[in-house]
């Protein structure tokens, strides 16, 4: 009597598949009362991140029950408020609309978050105008059809949500008094202003598809703002894990993709050959725009059927779809439960691998190490809107972070570190930092050491034998011969089989020293080490000077 069981069917190219039954949610005022029954009207489909989910309405209890659909069951995922019994539900870029009808406002929901609280404070609904009408026939039909238009637009403004409109599915408003179709967009300027939850609102760009290189400077700029303020460095840290760990995603996806390539040329390749058809599996993908067929071994066949059940209720996937298995390792509960067989590393990048292949080289929101040295780091000391040990602790908290996600640091990150310590003569700091390896050994760092150096010597050290564990011989010779350490740096340039520094460096150096001993030392190297050294010109010009010095001895 409630109509409240539901029987579901999945229509794939394989034929009709026929999904258990489940029986919706529905509260009760009171123990004596019953609940209300089921309308069509309380039941919606919608595709999320790629995955398909059940909406069902509440609206006694003003709720909203979410169900995921999987190919041998329908599990409940959760509830969250709608605070009213009218209610129109929209899905863009992955993110759930909840429109409001009475208090013409939306909520916004991220199954990939807390489903119990909006990702931002509920915003309203603008109409943009900048909308160019197609008008055919005179100019003079032109203009009467740009008025027209503009009064449309001008009725539909003053009647948001009115009962005119029809939502469909997934983003689309159809104002069938005015005759207007809209496409729903997502604002992520207000939602970022309105939102003060940072970890939440960065994890939530971070997954943005549509709009991915606004979401980038967004995320770059709320990373930049909560370090200008000085955050709590808690905050920053689990800000700093956000990005991070969204990055390392990013390049474990494109690897894979990589390799799926890669698979498939050499499948295809056999498959020419005399390979049996039914060795083939083909995986077809659909989107809005273009259809993508990948052969895949049959060794891999079985991991790339099972990467595929989620994808394999999407009837048509958008844009948003790309992203949808990526974040699959963040949805907890019932959903882990239920896929514990594909925990694997070799499935979870089988998962990421199709919907990638369909990206392409298109912008992505993740940031690299690279883009937050020069967007944040650099932005940050070069406005010196902050204390220079302050910067350091958020860089510190940012290589933290990127250790634990396994991500390259690149030398200039520290680089601009060691500056920051230096500034405030944190020199035992620095050392602590080089001999743990908190700071990669490398030729950038070495130079900056050595900078530094000229101010506390056992630093300079540390920056001299940087550069001699890493082989760069010839600045390594450079920097000691600056010294005057001569006879040091012939020892270092024969045990090394250096020939970066041509002999008549060390020639000018011996000469200039006025030391006849050092510069017959310096031309017996020559003679022993250096080919056809006779016949140069340096030869004669210092067996001269050393003759000259030889008289003035005498």
């Amino acid at each position: 009597m409630q109509c409240k069981t539901f029987l579901c069917y999945q229509f794939s190219a394989g034929g009709i598949i026929r999904l258990p039954k489940f029986d919706a949610s529905m509260r009760k005022v009171d123990e004596t009362s019953k609940a209300a029954a089921l309308t069509p009207k309380d039941v919606h489909i919608a595709t999320m991140y790629g995955r398909v989910y059940c909406l069902q309405v509440d609206r006694l209890a003003m709720e909203l029950n979410v169900y995921r659909f999987y190919r041998d069951a329908v599990v409940p995922q959760g509830t969250l408020p709608i605070y009213s019994d009218t209610v129109a539900f929209s899905v863009v870029d992955g993110v759930l609309l909840v429109h409001q009808l009475a208090s013409k406002v939306v909520l916004l929901y991220d199954i990939f978050a807390d489903l119990n609280t909006p990702i931002s404070a509920p915003l309203p609904l603008l109409i943009r105008r900048d909308i160019a009408f197609t008008a055919v026939g005179t100019s003079e039909d032109s203009d009467i059809s740009s008025h027209t238009e503009s009064k449309k637009l001008g009725s539909t403004e003053s009647n948001i949500y009115g009962d005119s409109w029809n939502f469909a599915n997934p983003d689309i408003i159809l104002d069938q008094e005015n005759g207007i179709l809209w496409k729903i967009h997502l604002d992520l300027e207000a939602l970022a202003a309105s939102s003060s939850n940072v970890p939440s609102l960065l994890a939530f760009l971070q997954r943005r598809k549509l709009d991915a290189l606004l979401a980038k400077q967004l995320s770059m700029t709320v990373l930049h703002a909560i370090i200008i303020e000085r955050r709590p460095l808690s905050l920053i840290s689990e800000a700093m894990d956000v990005v991070n760990k969204s990055y390392s995603q990013f390049l474990r996806t494109r690897a894979a993709s990589t390799i799926t390539r890669q698979q498939a040329t050499r499948s295809q390749v056999s498959a020419s050959g005399n390979q049996p058809a039914h060795n083939r599996v083909t995986v077809e993908k659909d989107t809005s725009q273009s259809s993508i067929t990948t052969d895949v071994t049959p060794e891999a066949s079985g991991n790339v059927e099972k990467s595929l059940e989620d994808l394999s209720l999407s009837e048509a996937k958008s844009s948003s779809s790309v992203n949808a298995l990526e974040e699959g390792q963040e949805v907890d509960g019932t959903v882990e439960d239920t896929h514990k067989s594909m925990t694997s590393d070799t499935i979870e990048i089988s998962k990421n691998v199709l919907p990638s292949i369909a990206q392409g080289n298109v912008t992505v929101s993740a940031i690299s190490p690279e883009e937050m040295h020069f967007h944040v780091f650099v932005l940050i000391n070069d406005e010196m809107e902050v204390e220079a040990s302050f910067l350091a602790a958020s860089i510190i908290q940012y290589m933290q972070s990127a250790v634990t996600e396994k991500l390259k640091v690149p030398a200039e990150i520290q680089v601009l570190l060691i500056d920051l310590l230096a500034r405030e003569k944190r020199y035992g700091e620095i050392m602590h930092f080089v001999r743990t390896k908190v700071v990669d050994p490398s030729k950038e760092v070495a130079k900056q050491l050595l900078q530094i150096g000229k101010s506390y010597h056992p630093i300079f050290m540390l920056g001299l034998n940087m550069l001699r564990q890493l082989s760069f011989h010839g600045e390594y010779l450079s920097e000691i011969l600056q010294q005057g350490r001569l006879l040091e740096a012939l020892r270092y340039a024969r045990q090394n089989r250096v020939e970066a520094v041509p002999p008549s460096t060390f020639l000018e150096l011996a000469a200039a020293s006025h030391d006849r001993q050092k510069l017959a030392c310096v031309m017996r190297f020559c003679l022993d080490f250096v080919p056809s050294f006779e016949t140069t010109s340096e030869y004669q010009t210092y067996s001269a000077v050393l003759n000259q010095q030889k008289l003035v001895l005498a």
